[in-house]
């Protein structure tokens, strides 16, 4: 614009101009620093508005995510015997798996649970929803040993923890189970994942680049952070602090400014007291963050101020709407450009309008490549009629949420995906247009087939099981009745026969007259006085193969000791027993079993090997009784000898079967030509007294 003539001004006029003209703008400026004060007064309210939002919101969250798990393990608790529990009677296999199965339903019908253990008085998983490793013992856990020891109805929340097997941080929750006359026989609990119920949620606010969620005890231990600081989970934020105080003294929630213990990032903290647990959530949303859309319009104000001492008021402000315009705008398209969804919008002819990013990394075309084009470019063939009645119900203005369909890439590769399509209208209120927002979901999907895939393979194996463990016992019974043959030949045989000889022998004293010699009657009494010695000795021998003596009177080890000595005189087998010397607590059962088991394992080596050696080594290791039966013999392919099958292969079965029946394992190690070490593992029992069934004691 060309300029104008400046029209010739007296110096009083111009000095009263200039003063109106500064007037103006020192009252403009003065009005503009007003509205900053204003605005930032309104943007500290904000963000304390937002902070207390917040708190209420992880309240209600983290009390609805307490609560479903709290019902899931009610839910199981009322299905629960006061048997299941009992540590005088282990829990049948039957009843094992009807607890599973019930902790499974429960599993999948509540979200965000990924472990459900039930454990005894002595903290033994006995049941969970998972495959947990055989012996898994969680008395060590704090949680379980509070339950123990404080009688209570409510649930307890344990602070965050790394799972032992699925090695993921949770939050514990669990309840106490009482026996009949109060007293603690049990727990029930539910790991609650953090990312699963806590994480993604946290992720989902509005937090900015040095907001914080945190979940905290009573204590200040930390259950849950978000963003998560892992060596801080499960420990004590700090010893004492303004927001332990308040809460201390009876505060519900509050708000505080403070510098984080963790980071050292001053925010303002909104904190509350979930109602029912004791749990306080607290939300902590950056001052400085909050104040930075402020510095921008105080820079803004700055160069309005600039702006109009040099072109006046009117260009500034116009400036300025338009800038704040255009900031709004970019914020949307930010929100849209940065969605983790795929969100495209088209006409209703199915023409694509718009294409955000995250339809670029979900479906693999740019935008460049999509606007202009048909949706029908990413629907398979097959679901063309299905799309186009998806957009007839659009027309129609009926909803479309949760739907399901397929789709394919730009690479021809088919994905899952969970849709939403909303009508768009125009000025007019006309729908002129639709949006689609897509998420990929292939990989749910496909982890549901494989849980499915997993029931079928699990009932095959049980019933692979069920078949196996018939057979054994078939076998079993019959090995039984070859053992009473045996015993009874034994009796016929060589005790019976002796005892028919004595027979003879008084019946030839009676025939005998008053005139016979007293060496020849001296004679008799010798040979029948051999006799019985013999009858003797074979008494002893069969009682010794049923149930040495030496067992009950001086326990596991000199036995085996003995066993050594026996093998070595009746198979010339040779057996070198090293026991470290550690005392080895067992009960009657358990020492039976494993005295059988070794024997088993040592007759194997003496028909098997081809050797006339093995070693049997005893020791303790982190309160487990290990047995090693070692030999350096042919060796055997493991997988073929364990299988039963009509072969046989029913011997290490056999054991394997018996030594898990009171709580042990088997390990096997050989290979053909390369020797053989077998490890039998057993817990030790604890070193005191139980009351058994029938009110007599026995020593661990």
């Amino acid at each position: 614009m060309p300029s104008r003539p400046i029209p010739f001004i007296s110096s009083e006029r111009t000095t009263q101009a200039l003063f109106v003209v500064w007037l103006v703008i020192a009252a403009f400026i003065g009005y503009l620093i007003v509205s900053l004060v204003s605005s930032r007064q309104h943007a500290e309210l904000r963000v304390r508005d937002q902070a207390r939002t917040y708190a209420r919101l992880v309240d209600e969250h983290a009390s609805a995510t307490f609560d479903r798990a709290n019902i899931a393990l009610l839910a199981v608790a009322d299905q629960l015997h006061p048997q299941d529990l009992s540590l005088a009677k282990p829990l049948s296999e039957t009843r094992r798996q009807a607890i599973e199965k019930l902790l499974r339903t429960q599993l999948q019908r509540t979200e965000g649970i990924v472990g459900m253990p039930l454990a005894n008085a002595h903290g033994d998983v006995i049941a969970d929803a998972l495959d947990v490793p055989a012996g898994t013992n969680l008395s060590d856990r704090q949680y379980f040993q509070t339950l123990s020891r404080s009688p209570r109805t409510s649930p307890l929340i344990s602070p965050a923890i790394l799972g032992r097997v699925s090695h993921k941080w949770g939050v514990i929750l669990g309840r106490r189970i009482n026996s009949a006359d109060g007293s603690f026989s049990g727990m029930i609990s539910a790991n609650l994942g953090l990312d699963e119920n806590f994480t993604y949620f946290y992720s989902t606010l509005s937090l900015g680049k040095n907001g914080a969620v945190s979940l905290r005890d009573p204590e200040d231990r930390l259950l849950m952070r978000y963003p998560v600081v892992e060596q801080m989970l499960g420990k004590q934020i700090a010893s004492s602090g303004p927001i332990k105080e308040r809460l201390q003294a009876g505060d519900a929630e509050g708000l505080i400014v403070i510098a984080s213990a963790i980071d050292k990032i001053e925010r303002v903290f909104a904190f509350r007291r979930l109602k029912k647990y004791p749990v306080y959530a607290a939300v902590g949303l950056s001052l400085d963050e909050a104040l930075v859309s402020w510095r921008h319009d105080r820079d803004a104000v700055v160069l309005g101020a600039m702006l109009v001492i040099l072109a006046g008021i009117f260009i500034t402000i116009a400036l300025r709407r338009q800038s704040e315009a255009e900031k709004k705008l970019e914020a949307l398209g930010i929100v849209v450009e940065s969605s983790q969804d795929a969100i495209t919008t088209a006409n209703m002819d199915g023409v694509i309008t718009s294409w955000n990013a995250g339809a670029e990394r979900l479906y693999g075309y740019t935008a460049e490549e999509m606007i202009g084009k048909p949706g029908t470019l990413i629907v398979p063939a097959d679901q063309n009629e299905v799309y186009s009645q998806w957009l007839e119900k659009c027309r129609n203005e009926q909803p479309l949420a949760n739907l399901e369909a397929t789709r394919v890439t730009k690479e021809g590769k088919r994905i899952d995906v969970s849709m939403t399509i909303s009508p768009i209208r125009d000025s007019a209120g006309r729908i002129d247009s639709y949006s689609v927002i897509a998420r990929d979901i292939t990989e749910r999907k496909q982890l549901e087939a494989q849980v499915q895939q997993f029931n079928i393979d699990l009932e095959q194996q049980v019933w692979q099981r069920t078949a196996q463990l018939r057979t054994l016992s078939k076998r079993l019974a019959m090995a039984e009745e070859k053992e009473r043959r045996n015993l009874s030949q034994d009796l016929h045989d060589d005790l019976g026969q002796i005892l028919a000889m004595v027979k003879l022998k008084l019946t030839s004293l009676e025939l005998l007259n008053a005139e016979v010699s007293q060496e020849t009657l001296q004679t008799q009494l010798k040979e029948m006085e051999t006799l019985v010695d013999q009858a003797n000795r074979s008494v002893r021998s069969l009682s010794l193969q049923l149930s040495p003596p030496v067992l009950q009177q001086f326990g596991l080890v000199p036995a085996l000791e003995w066993l050594a000595d026996e093998l070595q005189r009746a198979y010339d087998l040779k057996v070198h027993v090293s026991d470290d010397g550690q005392p080895k607590p067992l009960g009657h059962a358990s020492s039976n079993t494993l005295f059988r088991a070794v024997r088993e394992l040592l007759l194997n080596v003496h028909k098997h090997a081809r050797i006339d050696r093995a070693d049997l080594d005893i020791s303790v290791v982190d309160d487990r009784l290990l047995l090693s039966v070692s030999d350096r013999g042919v060796g055997f392919d493991v997988a073929k000898a364990v299988t039963p099958s009509a072969a046989g292969g029913y011997g290490l079965f056999s054991v394997r079967e018996r030594i898990g029946y009171i709580g042990g394992e088997m390990h096997i190690d050989s290979n053909p030509g390369d020797g053989t070490v077998v490890v039998l593992s057993l817990p030790l029992e604890r070193r005191k007294k139980w009351r058994v069934d029938n009110d007599t004691t026995a020593s661990g």
